[in-house]
């Protein structure tokens, strides 16, 4: 059995995919609530992951709206050109897929010369019960993945000979469930990420949509574990379990946490499927060996578990005082609280209620049991809608961007530096003709002085990203203070525009 479950679990964590969080904006250009005094030449989104973009519309002053085309990512990186905008307050509303093929969206308000009243209509709403479904889907995939992958394993490798047919059937039932939960997430997904009413799912698109996810990964792997549970084979029941892990950590909230998290959560799913599994098979049959046999082994699984969901919460968390300052937090007290009156109840069984042979007493607490373990995968399934607070400090320690326009008679440029701070920084350039036009420049340079804190000029040549968008990595801003920033913009080999601007650089 040990051989079979090591070989599986390499297996599937070498076919696993990675694991990410909700992906997060860090940065917009024009900044969100930002005046401009000119309009800019192009929109640039900046996540905190690469991210594959759905849709970005804009909605001018007047309430009307403009899907943008030509929309461009790279890795972490949204951008598209920006049309000839009117004066007044605009919101550029954006649709992403986040790595863990969670659709994400959000919108940046700016104004354009002064703010203005936006006559807007309200945004339309969800299709009424998708997010329900989608909690019911995932509920009903982890009942699967539990009662049947696991009660197949209890049934193979622990129980004394076949299940009597009423344990039997509920195993077989649950992996059907879970099958069909499987493939009713997989078309709930692809909703949600086009956002779409279920009539949608006659079309191609929601399909493709959720084949694009790294969900995909999950769903398949589920699907493959269910199956190879319903064969009646020891070898199959222990690659079942060890797909379980693997099915769990293909895709969710473990991302850009630190490495041991992905492994956690593969652990964390084996050890769930081992102990909830059992639950079931081991009410009809407390008079056999099978519990003696269980209640052995049954503490390493529930230690592994107990340390890989504390890992997690400490991955995921940040600072103890999440747990009741977000919604992640709470939903994880609440399981936390769950978890350990299942443990108390576990414990009693163990050392109370099976040496005395309590026959009566074990079937009603393995029923509270039960109970208590669907109300805790309820609470799991809802975590599908609420990012880890590890990912929302990450983005409150961001910098707020510094912005500045530089308009010419012959061209313009939108700069921004990224953090706005000195230290290390990512400047994107936004240039265009002085017209608003598309100014076809060979090449683009910045040249940074500041000439009150003795420093030499800092001069870097800019990357062409795409249309009107340049970019520099490899720039480090030495000091705060009044800088000068020079664009030398090479339109042809004998025509050169210069754009000068002094920005005001704020300490760290």
């Amino acid at each position: 059995m040990l051989r079979a479950l090591a070989l599986a679990s390499l297996l599937a964590l070498a076919g696993a995919g990675n694991a990410f969080a909700h992906a997060t904006l860090l940065t917009a250009n024009p900044a969100d609530g930002s005046v401009v005094a000119e309009a800019p030449s192009a929109f640039v989104l900046t996540f905190d992951e690469p991210v594959s973009p759905i849709a970005l519309r804009l909605i001018e002053p007047d309430g009307s709206g403009t899907d943008l085309a030509g929309v461009v990512a790279r890795n972490a990186t949204v951008s598209a050109a920006a049309p000839a905008l009117a004066k007044g307050t605009h919101a550029l509303s954006w649709r992403v897929i986040s790595a863990d093929g969670h659709p994400v969206g959000g919108s940046v308000v700016f104004s354009v010369g002064g703010i203005s009243t936006m006559t807007m209509a309200s945004p339309p709403a969800s299709p009424a019960g998708r997010a329900v479904a989608i909690w019911a889907a995932r509920l009903l995939l982890y009942l699967g993945l539990f009662a049947g992958v696991g009660g197949a394993f209890f049934a193979a490798w622990i129980a004394d000979g076949p299940l009597p047919a009423g344990p039997a059937r509920f195993v077989r039932l649950s992996i059907g469930v879970g099958i069909v939960a499987a493939a009713a997430s997989f078309a709930l997904q692809g909703l949600d990420v086009v956002d779409a009413p279920f009539a949608a799912l006659a079309t191609r698109g929601p399909w493709a949509a959720a084949l694009a996810t790294s969900y995909a990964y999950t769903i398949a792997i589920a699907v493959v574990a269910l199956l190879l549970a319903a064969a009646p084979q020891r070898w199959s029941t222990a690659v079942a379990l060890a797909l379980v892990g693997a099915a769990l950590a293909a895709s969710g909230h473990s991302a850009d946490a630190p490495p041991f998290a992905r492994v956690a959560v593969f652990v964390h799913g084996i050890s769930i499927a081992f102990w909830l599994g059992a639950l079931i098979p081991l009410a009809a049959t407390v008079r056999t060996g099978a519990l003696a046999r269980f209640s052995r082994i049954a503490p390493l699984p529930i230690l592994t578990l107990v340390a890989s969901g504390i890992a997690l919460a400490v991955a995921q968390l940040g600072a103890i005082s999440a747990l009741w300052e977000t919604t992640y937090g709470r939903i994880l007290a609440a399981k936390i609280a769950l978890v350990v009156l299942l443990l108390a109840i576990a414990a009693w069984n163990r050392y109370r209620l099976t040496p005395r042979a309590d026959i009566r007493g074990l079937r009603r607490a393995i029923v509270a049991e039960v109970i208590l373990a669907i109300l805790i995968l309820g609470l799991v399934a809802t975590w599908r809608f609420t990012p880890p607070p590890r990912t929302l400090a990450e983005v409150e320690v961001q910098a707020t961007p510094l912005h500045f326009h530089i308009h010419g008679e012959k061209a313009m440029a939108d700069v921004s530096l990224t953090p706005g701070g000195p230290g290390p920084v990512a400047v994107s350039l936004a240039i265009q003709s002085g017209d608003f036009g598309l100014l076809d420049a060979k090449s683009v340079t910045l040249t940074l002085t500041n000439p009150a804190a003795g420093i030499e000029a800092i001069r870097r040549e800019a990357k062409h990203l795409d249309g009107a968008l340049w970019r520099i990595d490899d720039l480090i801003l030495p000091a705060p203070g009044k800088w000068t920033a020079k664009i030398d913009i090479l339109v042809t080999d004998f025509d050169q525009v210069t754009l000068e601007q002094s920005f005001d650089v704020p300490p760290a």
